[in-house]
């Protein structure tokens, strides 16, 4: 199974699954990835704690957030892995606790707002997945004055490389993510900062933004490659696994030949949830 087609979501259509169960089960069979989620809600759930876990999946956060919580929302709209969710949090034990709603996570209304809002929808630079519209909602509409967001901020970060697309001289340009195996594109820049998002405060769905990168040798720019440092909460970090957030690399709209210390901008320009071979990255 490609992994590419397994991990295609359809967030367009939210009556249809937005992953595969074979993707679920890659994602809980990601111990880094799911090791560091259970550490965020081990330092934040108590026994007075109301959780809601936007996006529950097959459950595995929401029944491990139950054995501590006093009350958890388990919001999730694919049927096909609600009704997955349903026989294991019957199977948990912690039925009594747990609320398993078939819903949008972005449209959700709760009997009352929350002390922890839980997401894990996220995707490189949050730009395919929803991410941000369920957090902005939950921000607004569910969690409690100063409660707490799980994940808190990502920082998006950017390095402008040279990647060969020629395969026996067939060309093509697309996004790749960096998975084992893929060949390593040349960095030609440092690593910046390109955007932080803060899932604390409302964040804008459009971002058209430039930051400025300084050429570390001469050569020809052709690519960008994304990645991402997620803070689950203080002092927990999630960096990038082939299951979650790969290093990604992805063609600019131009080339251009710069040689060392030079200063070249970056602009990105694109819409939350928007697929990523449709975003424009341009240097100048």
């Amino acid at each position: 199974m490609a992994r590419v087609i397994n991990r295609k979501l359809k967030y367009e259509n939210q009556e249809i699954g937005n992953c595969s169960l074979s993707y679920h089960l890659e994602k809980v069979s990601d111990f880094e990835r799911v090791s560091l989620f259970k550490k965020g809600i081990d330092k934040t759930v108590n026994e007075s704690t109301v959780f809601c876990d936007l996006g529950c999946g097959t459950g595995i956060f929401s029944i491990y957030a139950a054995r501590k919580a006093k009350k958890v929302y388990a919001v999730e709209i694919d049927d096909n892995i609600y009704k997955v969710a349903k026989e294991n949090i019957e199977k948990s034990g912690l039925s009594e606790k747990i609320s398993l709603l078939k819903k949008d996570a972005s449209t959700i209304e709760l009997p009352g707002k929350v002390d922890v809002v839980f997401c894990e929808m996220l995707s490189i630079w949050m730009i395919e997945g929803p991410q941000i519209v369920v957090m902005n909602h939950a921000v607004k509409e569910l969690l409690k004055p100063n409660g707490t967001i799980i994940p808190g901020k990502v920082i998006n970060l950017a390095e402008l490389c040279n990647f060969d697309y020629v395969f026996d001289n067939i060309q093509m340009k697309a996004p790749i993510a960096q998975f084992a195996g893929i060949k390593r594109p040349r960095i030609m820049t440092e690593s910046n900062v390109f955007y932080v998002i803060s899932f604390q405060e409302v964040n804008p769905r459009e971002i058209n933004h430039t930051v400025e990168f300084n050429a570390l040798t001469s050569g020809v720019i052709n690519s960008v490659r994304l990645s991402s440092i997620v803070k689950i909460t203080d002092g927990i970090n999630f960096y990038s696994t082939d299951s979650l957030m790969p290093l990604t690399i992805v063609p600019l709209k131009n080339e251009l030949y710069v040689t060392e210390g030079q200063k070249i901008n970056l602009t990105a320009n694109y819409t939350h949830t928007e697929r990523l071979d449709k975003v424009c990255f341009e240097i100048k």
